[in-house]
């Protein structure tokens, strides 16, 4: 089984990145110029998010986005790293 990405598991590491950083939703979707609606979406896992998004958020956010996507990424059935 492939590896999946987990919506709900991104959104919530952007939420506690954006409250570590004091910003408020409307901060965040100022910075990276989405819809507040979009953010609450996304941080809920209820938005099918681009790379380009998320690429936006993580900058805003002071980090990667790969770093970001790694809270996501579930281990598929079978797969072995180590």
């Amino acid at each position: 089984m492939k590896n999946t990405i987990d919506l709900v598991k991104i959104g919530n590491e952007i939420t506690r990145r954006r409250n570590n950083l004091g910003l408020s939703i409307k901060d965040l979707s100022a910075r990276v110029w989405l819809f507040t609606q979009t953010i609450t979406e996304i941080e809920s896992g209820r938005h099918n998010v681009t790379v380009r998004q998320l690429d936006l958020i993580a900058q805003a956010l002071g980090m990667t986005c790969q770093e970001l996507l790694a809270y996501g990424v579930e281990q598929g059935e079978g797969e072995h790293h180590g």
